[in-house]
């Protein structure tokens, strides 16, 4: 039987287990639980580090939860200024604390594991050296799918899946778009065409939930106390250190489509390819009105592509009315404005080097802006 992958929700039974089995420190953040699992680990307890990271995760994954219902309910306006921006930082805070007892200050190296999964990789040997394997390897193979080039990972993913089982495996974490996406290829290798544009469009649907939430986020971190917001009565200072805490939060946005592009191999950026690949499917599964529409948005991205254009004009013939897929135009509207934020904030000659070279565009530190230390590779925050 095939490797079945499912995604990993940890049962109520299981989590109240570990906080049974586990001696907590007083306050229950993520971050002060991985700190104390990475303590463990270090003293080689592996029980107690792979019990912490459990419920670190948990807490983390709630947290996250919690934020973008929390950003929703402070939603008022869609035109954003500076009032409007420091007031939803306010009252996101002010619905947090009502949530929790506690604010979460992570640490730059607890922000940086979460990030890159590397707690996964932690957890991984912490359940080998207790000797469970098959969670070690689930570990594993949610680590690769954000660290892909992980000599290690790779090695111990060999090794764990020569040992165990491999029915009924579960990622940590649910299917992204480029889960599905990847998944979508490979049924459009095997000219599934069927099977293919199924999962191209639920890797769109993904893609059109995943960025704004990804954007949504970035404006309303878990350490929003540290920025050492001003008054806005400080108006000498204030606009020089408003466009040093929201270009952070530009640069940020502006990676949340951006970091998708390193995803696949070959030239063309992930939406664009993503379209391509949907248009081309759903031409060989029959479906001309769903190849139109995909065809039609790739143009928007994509004007001069001669390619697409012929292909729309094939499609135009057979089909009276072409629309474009709903969600993107708005995206890319959406992205286009972030484009243009971020530009005013670090000039065009550098948003220029940025966009030829692919370069990944690097997060301003969230930290307290007194101890910021900026260099040629950050962006000038001075306007």
């Amino acid at each position: 039987m095939g490797l079945l992958f499912l995604i990993y929700l940890m049962p109520l039974t299981t989590l109240a287990q570990l906080v049974v089995n586990t001696t907590l420190p007083s306050s229950e953040n993520f971050a002060v639980l991985y700190d104390e699992a990475i303590n463990f680990y270090l003293a080689a307890n592996y029980e107690q580090t792979k019990n912490y990271i459990e419920l670190a995760l948990a807490d983390k994954r709630f947290r996250d939860v919690m934020l973008l219902k929390c950003d929703g309910l402070c939603s008022s306006s869609n035109t954003e200024t500076i009032t409007t921006i420091l007031k939803k930082q306010k009252c996101v805070k002010n619905c947090m604390n009502k949530k929790f007892s506690e604010v979460v200050h992570p640490s730059y190296y607890v922000k940086s594991d979460f990030e890159s999964r590397k707690t996964y990789s932690f957890l991984q040997y912490a359940y080998f050296k207790i000797g469970d394997l098959k969670s070690a390897y689930e570990a594993v193979i949610t680590n690769l799918k954000y660290n892909e080039d992980d000599s290690m990972m790779k090695k111990n993913e060999r090794y764990y899946g020569k040992r165990i089982i491999k029915e009924h495996v579960m990622l940590r974490e649910p299917l992204t778009s480029v889960d599905l996406i990847r998944s979508a290829i490979s049924h459009y290798s095997s000219k599934n065409y069927h099977a293919a544009v199924a999962e191209f469009k639920q890797s769109l649907e993904a893609l059109l939930k995943e960025i704004p939430e990804c954007k949504r986020l970035c404006s309303i971190t878990y350490d929003n106390d540290s920025r050492n917001v001003p008054s806005i009565a400080e108006s000498l200072d204030f606009y020089d250190q408003f466009a040093k805490i929201y270009g952070s939060v530009a640069e940020c946005r502006y990676e949340c489509m951006e970091k998708y592009n390193s995803k696949l191999s070959g030239d063309e950026d992930y939406l664009p390819a993503l379209l391509n690949f949907l248009q081309f499917s759903a031409f060989k599964a029959g479906d001309v009105v769903l190849a139109a529409a995909a065809a039609k948005t790739h143009l928007a991205i994509s004007p001069s592509d001669v390619t697409m254009a012929n292909n729309l004009k094939y499609y135009a013939a057979k089909t009276a009315e072409i629309d474009a897929l709903p969600g993107v135009i708005d995206l890319l509207s959406s992205n286009s404005h972030d484009t243009d934020l971020l530009t005013t904030i670090v000039g065009k000659r550098e948003m220029k080097r940025r966009l030829k070279n692919k370069m990944k565009v690097i997060l301003g530190d969230t930290r307290s802006l007194d101890d910021l230390v900026l260099d040629s590779d950050t962006i000038t925050w001075n306007l």
